[in-house]
């Protein structure tokens, strides 16, 4: 979790990874919930690598932890641009499931049509918040269906100059947004 300074405003961890998130998230669901709520936080959004594993664990234990779930997950497929997708709603949610199904399909490379995320998202995008770091992938879905729901990822150890610049030209929201991968430092 964030330092105790960046906890003040209104600061909500959008790209937290559980145990789900296979060889990269150390904690439980249970417990990133507990933290994030112990350390003041009114919302966390889930978004584990490839995967909506913990949704339903996760959306109970935001619950009891007084905290608003946000679902989603961080797709990051080889040859593929890379986003932190979350789902605004029923629509989304399943529209996020078939991303998912669609980034398991075998080998990325050699399947009839190698998995690509820009086509799925100009294909479709209703119901997602696309979060990312690609200003060309958020142009291009910026051009086809315009910037709602469209946010560029500004991360620590990111080319964020070129990022916030393609925000400002493009009028989409930056947003702070690294990675979480445990609740404390001792994880």
């Amino acid at each position: 979790m964030p330092p105790e300074s960046a906890l003040r405003g209104n600061y909500v961890p959008l790209a937290c990874h559980s145990w789900y998130s296979l060889l990269r998230g150390t904690d439980s669901i249970e417990l990133l919930c507990e933290t994030a709520s112990r350390q003041g936080f009114r919302a966390l959004a889930l978004t584990d690598v490839n995967a909506l594993y913990g949704a339903l664990t996760f959306w109970e234990a935001a619950r009891d932890a007084d905290l608003t779930p946000l679902l989603g997950a961080d797709i990051t497929v080889p040859g593929s641009a890379r986003a932190v997708l979350l789902a605004t709603g029923a629509r989304g949610y399943r529209r996020l499931c078939r991303i998912i199904t669609e980034s398991h399909r075998g080998d990325y490379a050699k399947a009839p049509a190698p998995f690509s995320l820009r086509d799925l998202l100009l294909s479709d995008r209703e119901g997602l918040w696309v979060l990312s770091a690609d200003p060309g992938l958020l142009g291009d879905l910026a051009r086809q269906s315009g910037n709602s729901h469209l946010a560029a990822i500004v991360a620590p150890g990111s080319p964020h100059l070129d990022v916030i610049a393609f925000a400002r030209r493009a009028g989409v929201p930056a947003v702070a947004a690294g990675d979480i991968f445990f609740a404390d430092p001792v994880s």
